[in-house]
Protein backbone atom coordinates (compact mmCIF):
# COMPACT_ATOMS: atom_id res chain seq x y z
CA UNK A 1 0.00 0.00 0.00
CA UNK A 2 2.67 2.61 0.73
CA UNK A 3 4.64 1.30 -2.55
CA UNK A 4 1.90 2.15 -4.40
CA UNK A 5 0.65 5.50 -2.36
CA UNK A 6 4.65 6.24 -3.09
CA UNK A 7 4.51 5.30 -7.07
CA UNK A 8 1.20 7.70 -7.06
CA UNK A 9 2.70 10.45 -5.61
CA UNK A 10 6.13 10.13 -7.54
CA UNK A 11 4.06 9.76 -10.96
CA UNK A 12 1.78 12.98 -10.04
CA UNK A 13 5.06 14.60 -9.23
CA UNK A 14 6.44 14.14 -12.37
CA UNK A 15 3.06 15.16 -14.50
CA UNK A 16 3.16 17.88 -12.34
CA UNK A 17 6.62 18.79 -13.38
CA UNK A 18 5.77 17.97 -17.06
CA UNK A 19 2.80 20.08 -17.11
CA UNK A 20 4.81 22.92 -15.48
CA UNK A 21 7.85 22.93 -17.72
CA UNK A 22 5.73 22.67 -20.57
CA UNK A 23 4.20 25.41 -19.92
CA UNK A 24 7.69 27.41 -19.03
CA UNK A 25 8.93 26.31 -22.20
CA UNK A 26 5.53 27.61 -23.55
CA UNK A 27 6.59 31.08 -22.51
CA UNK A 28 9.71 30.98 -23.82
CA UNK A 29 9.01 29.78 -26.93
CA UNK A 30 6.32 32.28 -27.28
CA UNK A 31 8.59 34.88 -26.46
CA UNK A 32 11.30 33.90 -28.59
CA UNK A 33 8.48 34.16 -31.61
CA UNK A 34 6.83 37.46 -30.36
CA UNK A 35 7.67 40.19 -32.76
CA UNK A 36 9.71 42.97 -31.63
CA UNK A 37 7.97 46.47 -30.79
CA UNK A 38 9.06 49.71 -30.20
CA UNK A 39 6.92 52.37 -28.06
CA UNK A 40 7.43 55.97 -28.20
CA UNK A 41 6.06 57.52 -25.16
CA UNK A 42 5.25 60.89 -25.98
CA UNK A 43 1.93 62.50 -24.41
CA UNK A 44 1.88 65.74 -26.32
CA UNK A 45 1.68 65.20 -30.30
CA UNK A 46 -0.68 67.61 -31.57
CA UNK A 47 0.46 71.07 -30.13
CA UNK A 48 3.18 71.94 -32.07
CA UNK A 49 6.21 71.93 -29.71
CA UNK A 50 9.80 71.42 -30.52
CA UNK A 51 9.99 67.77 -28.94
CA UNK A 52 7.41 66.67 -31.22
CA UNK A 53 9.68 67.38 -34.41
CA UNK A 54 12.37 65.23 -32.35
CA UNK A 55 9.68 62.79 -31.73
CA UNK A 56 8.62 63.13 -35.67
CA UNK A 57 12.11 62.12 -36.33
CA UNK A 58 12.39 58.93 -34.17
CA UNK A 59 9.79 57.35 -35.63
CA UNK A 60 11.13 58.28 -39.28
CA UNK A 61 14.11 56.98 -38.04
CA UNK A 62 12.84 53.58 -37.23
CA UNK A 63 10.68 53.15 -39.97
CA UNK A 64 13.66 53.43 -42.41
CA UNK A 65 15.93 51.10 -40.21
CA UNK A 66 13.45 48.32 -40.13
CA UNK A 67 10.39 49.26 -42.34
CA UNK A 68 8.80 46.01 -40.43
CA UNK A 69 9.20 46.32 -37.06
CA UNK A 70 6.09 47.22 -34.85
CA UNK A 71 6.11 50.69 -33.81
CA UNK A 72 3.26 52.89 -31.46
CA UNK A 73 3.46 56.05 -30.29
CA UNK A 74 1.51 56.48 -26.93
CA UNK A 75 -0.49 60.25 -26.14
CA UNK A 76 -3.52 61.43 -24.95
CA UNK A 77 -3.90 63.59 -27.85
CA UNK A 78 -7.35 62.42 -29.56
CA UNK A 79 -5.58 62.62 -33.38
CA UNK A 80 -6.13 60.18 -36.13
CA UNK A 81 -2.60 58.49 -36.99
CA UNK A 82 -3.40 60.28 -40.54
CA UNK A 83 -3.63 63.73 -39.27
CA UNK A 84 -0.64 63.87 -37.13
CA UNK A 85 1.48 62.08 -40.11
CA UNK A 86 0.06 65.23 -42.15
CA UNK A 87 0.81 67.32 -39.14
CA UNK A 88 4.46 66.26 -38.82
CA UNK A 89 4.81 67.23 -42.84
CA UNK A 90 3.15 70.20 -42.55
CA UNK A 91 4.54 71.99 -39.03
CA UNK A 92 7.76 70.17 -39.23
CA UNK A 93 8.91 69.12 -43.20
CA UNK A 94 9.29 65.67 -41.83
CA UNK A 95 7.73 63.13 -44.09
CA UNK A 96 6.80 60.08 -42.47
CA UNK A 97 6.81 56.36 -44.51
CA UNK A 98 3.27 55.86 -43.48
CA UNK A 99 0.83 57.07 -40.02
CA UNK A 100 2.46 56.36 -36.93
CA UNK A 101 0.43 53.66 -34.63
CA UNK A 102 -0.91 54.86 -31.88
CA UNK A 103 -1.84 53.60 -27.92
CA UNK A 104 -3.93 55.89 -25.50
CA UNK A 105 -1.68 55.38 -21.78
CA UNK A 106 -1.69 58.49 -20.32
CA UNK A 107 -3.66 61.06 -18.56
CA UNK A 108 -3.49 64.90 -19.03
CA UNK A 109 -2.61 66.35 -15.93
CA UNK A 110 -0.98 69.61 -17.28
CA UNK A 111 -3.59 72.28 -18.63
CA UNK A 112 -2.55 73.05 -22.47
CA UNK A 113 -1.58 76.17 -21.84
CA UNK A 114 1.11 75.75 -18.96
CA UNK A 115 3.42 73.87 -21.58
CA UNK A 116 5.33 76.77 -22.63
CA UNK A 117 4.68 79.28 -20.19
CA UNK A 118 7.81 80.33 -19.00
CA UNK A 119 7.89 81.95 -22.19
CA UNK A 120 5.04 84.68 -21.79
CA UNK A 121 6.51 86.74 -19.00
CA UNK A 122 9.79 88.17 -21.12
CA UNK A 123 8.21 87.89 -24.61
CA UNK A 124 4.98 89.43 -24.11
CA UNK A 125 6.89 92.58 -22.42
CA UNK A 126 8.87 92.59 -25.99
CA UNK A 127 6.27 92.35 -28.03
CA UNK A 128 4.82 95.00 -26.86
CA UNK A 129 7.16 97.19 -26.69
CA UNK A 130 9.10 96.23 -29.93
CA UNK A 131 6.42 95.13 -32.03
CA UNK A 132 7.73 97.32 -34.86
CA UNK A 133 10.62 95.24 -35.45
CA UNK A 134 9.18 92.24 -34.49
CA UNK A 135 6.86 89.04 -36.45
CA UNK A 136 5.52 86.81 -34.03
CA UNK A 137 5.00 83.84 -35.65
CA UNK A 138 2.82 81.30 -34.09
CA UNK A 139 2.78 77.43 -35.07
CA UNK A 140 3.00 78.44 -38.52
CA UNK A 141 3.34 75.85 -41.63
CA UNK A 142 6.78 74.58 -42.21
CA UNK A 143 7.01 75.77 -46.01
CA UNK A 144 5.49 79.63 -44.47
CA UNK A 145 8.30 79.42 -41.83
CA UNK A 146 11.15 78.62 -44.14
CA UNK A 147 9.96 81.31 -46.56
CA UNK A 148 9.79 84.07 -43.44
CA UNK A 149 13.31 82.52 -42.15
CA UNK A 150 14.70 83.49 -45.46
CA UNK A 151 14.39 87.27 -45.43
CA UNK A 152 14.61 87.03 -41.51
CA UNK A 153 17.91 89.08 -39.97
CA UNK A 154 17.62 87.65 -36.54
CA UNK A 155 15.28 85.20 -34.64
CA UNK A 156 13.97 85.42 -30.65
CA UNK A 157 13.82 82.91 -28.60
CA UNK A 158 12.94 84.00 -24.61
CA UNK A 159 11.74 80.77 -23.27
CA UNK A 160 13.77 80.28 -19.71
CA UNK A 161 15.55 77.12 -19.15
CA UNK A 162 15.20 75.47 -22.57
CA UNK A 163 15.64 71.89 -22.59
CA UNK A 164 17.68 72.31 -26.13
CA UNK A 165 16.00 75.01 -28.50
CA UNK A 166 15.27 73.61 -31.83
CA UNK A 167 13.80 76.84 -32.39
CA UNK A 168 17.26 78.36 -31.84
CA UNK A 169 19.01 75.56 -34.32
CA UNK A 170 15.99 76.25 -36.98
CA UNK A 171 16.97 80.21 -36.95
CA UNK A 172 20.82 79.07 -37.58
CA UNK A 173 20.64 76.85 -40.23
CA UNK A 174 18.67 79.72 -41.98
CA UNK A 175 21.78 81.55 -41.13
CA UNK A 176 18.93 84.05 -38.86
CA UNK A 177 21.36 85.38 -35.93
CA UNK A 178 19.24 83.96 -32.98
CA UNK A 179 18.61 85.96 -29.69
CA UNK A 180 18.09 83.24 -27.05
CA UNK A 181 17.90 82.92 -23.25
CA UNK A 182 21.09 82.65 -21.34
CA UNK A 183 20.01 79.54 -19.87
CA UNK A 184 20.03 75.75 -20.52
CA UNK A 185 20.18 74.74 -23.88
CA UNK A 186 20.62 77.68 -25.95
CA UNK A 187 23.49 78.20 -23.75
CA UNK A 188 24.98 75.24 -23.43
CA UNK A 189 24.62 73.17 -26.60
CA UNK A 190 23.66 75.53 -29.13
CA UNK A 191 24.55 79.64 -29.49
CA UNK A 192 28.33 78.91 -28.63
CA UNK A 193 31.26 80.60 -30.36
CA UNK A 194 33.02 79.22 -33.18
CA UNK A 195 36.58 79.61 -34.21
CA UNK A 196 36.27 82.89 -32.40
CA UNK A 197 33.22 84.09 -33.85
CA UNK A 198 29.75 84.94 -32.14
CA UNK A 199 26.86 82.44 -33.46
CA UNK A 200 24.38 84.43 -31.18
CA UNK A 201 23.11 86.49 -28.64
CA UNK A 202 22.22 85.33 -25.05
CA UNK A 203 20.23 87.53 -22.68
CA UNK A 204 18.47 87.74 -19.26
CA UNK A 205 16.51 90.33 -18.88
CA UNK A 206 14.48 93.11 -20.89
CA UNK A 207 17.61 95.18 -21.03
CA UNK A 208 19.97 92.53 -22.24
CA UNK A 209 17.61 91.55 -25.13
CA UNK A 210 17.05 95.43 -25.57
CA UNK A 211 20.51 95.96 -26.60
CA UNK A 212 20.82 92.48 -28.41
CA UNK A 213 18.20 93.36 -30.85
CA UNK A 214 19.73 96.76 -31.44
CA UNK A 215 22.77 95.49 -31.94
CA UNK A 216 22.22 92.92 -34.09
CA UNK A 217 19.85 95.92 -36.79
CA UNK A 218 22.84 98.57 -36.25
CA UNK A 219 25.55 96.00 -37.20
CA UNK A 220 27.28 96.54 -40.46
CA UNK A 221 25.87 94.46 -43.08
CA UNK A 222 29.63 92.94 -44.08
CA UNK A 223 29.62 91.95 -39.84
CA UNK A 224 25.86 90.96 -39.62
CA UNK A 225 26.76 87.89 -43.14
CA UNK A 226 29.91 87.31 -41.82
CA UNK A 227 28.22 85.71 -38.32
CA UNK A 228 25.20 84.57 -40.62
CA UNK A 229 27.83 82.02 -42.50
CA UNK A 230 29.11 80.91 -38.93
CA UNK A 231 25.87 80.61 -37.77
CA UNK A 232 25.02 78.15 -40.40
CA UNK A 233 28.01 76.42 -40.75
CA UNK A 234 28.01 75.50 -37.29
CA UNK A 235 24.23 73.99 -37.34
CA UNK A 236 25.55 70.97 -39.73
CA UNK A 237 26.03 69.03 -36.34
CA UNK A 238 22.50 69.16 -35.57
CA UNK A 239 21.33 68.38 -38.80
CA UNK A 240 18.60 65.68 -39.68
CA UNK A 241 20.87 63.98 -42.05
CA UNK A 242 23.33 63.53 -38.33
CA UNK A 243 20.33 63.00 -35.92
CA UNK A 244 19.22 59.85 -37.94
CA UNK A 245 22.78 58.59 -38.60
CA UNK A 246 23.81 58.95 -35.21
CA UNK A 247 20.26 57.51 -33.76
CA UNK A 248 20.27 54.39 -36.13
CA UNK A 249 23.74 53.75 -34.82
CA UNK A 250 22.41 53.54 -30.90
CA UNK A 251 19.34 51.76 -31.40
CA UNK A 252 20.95 49.19 -33.77
CA UNK A 253 22.29 46.79 -31.13
CA UNK A 254 18.93 46.84 -29.05
CA UNK A 255 16.95 45.69 -32.50
CA UNK A 256 19.11 43.48 -34.37
CA UNK A 257 18.35 40.24 -34.16
CA UNK A 258 19.81 37.89 -31.36
CA UNK A 259 21.37 34.68 -31.90
CA UNK A 260 20.48 31.63 -30.78
CA UNK A 261 22.31 30.02 -28.07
Amino acid sequence: MALRVLLSTTLLSSLLSLVLFSAVAAVISGRRGRRTAVGFFHPYTNDGGGGERVLWCFVRAMQEENPDLDRAVFTVDDASPQSLAARALDRFGVKLLRPPQLGYGFSRVLQHSSMYNNDAPIAIRFLHSLRECTLPVILHPFRDLVQLLCGAVSGLHSMIDEHFGISVVEYMASAVIPIAHNSAGPKMDIALNEGGRKTGFLASNKEEYTEAILKVITMAEAERLAIAAVVRKCTQRFSEQKFFKDFKAAVQPILAPKSSS
